[in-house]
């Protein structure tokens, strides 16, 4: 790549499953394991550089994220079940001198809205209830570091 451009990438993939019978969770051999994400990965790209106007040494960097479906319990019900999702960050920031830095931070750049972790039980044996996580929108963070 050129000078000062980086590409990076992290990942998972992998089958958890159980390898036993267990009657009072309802599982079968073989079965995916509750809570498990088969699929996950991030991949970034950072350039740096000296600012034009100061030529204080600053990088910008943008990561892709995405993370696999799951479910929550070993019957996989779509009242279980957390979707996969695909996420954007953005990050700039500056060293200002030896001690002091700035960054600025957008998480969830494109503001996608979508469910994180979905539970619901309805069952007369549990207290019914639907609890549902969505991924945090969009938001923004400025930040000021002193090292000493």
């Amino acid at each position: 790549m050129a000078d000062n451009l980086y590409l990076d990438f992290t990942g998972s993939s992998m089958t958890a499953e159980t390898n036993t019978d267990i009657e009072s969770l309802g599982a079968s051999k073989g079965d995916r394991l509750p809570n498990t994400v088969e699929k996950q990965y991030n991949i970034g790209l950072t350039y740096e550089y000296s600012s034009p106007l100061m030529g204080l040494a600053s990088f910008v960097r943008a990561d892709y994220l995405y993370y696999g479906d799951s479910f929550a319990t070993f019957e996989q019900s779509e009242s279980m079940f957390s979707p996969d999702y695909t996420k954007i960050n953005i990050n700039w920031g500056m060293q200002i001198d030896e001690n002091n830095s700035i960054q600025l931070s957008i998480d969830n750049a494109t503001d996608e809205r979508t469910e994180a972790f979905k539970y619901s039980v309805s069952s007369p044996s549990w207290r019914p209830r639907d609890y549902m996580q969505w991924i945090p929108p969009r938001s923004v963070t400025f930040t000021y570091r002193y090292n000493y």
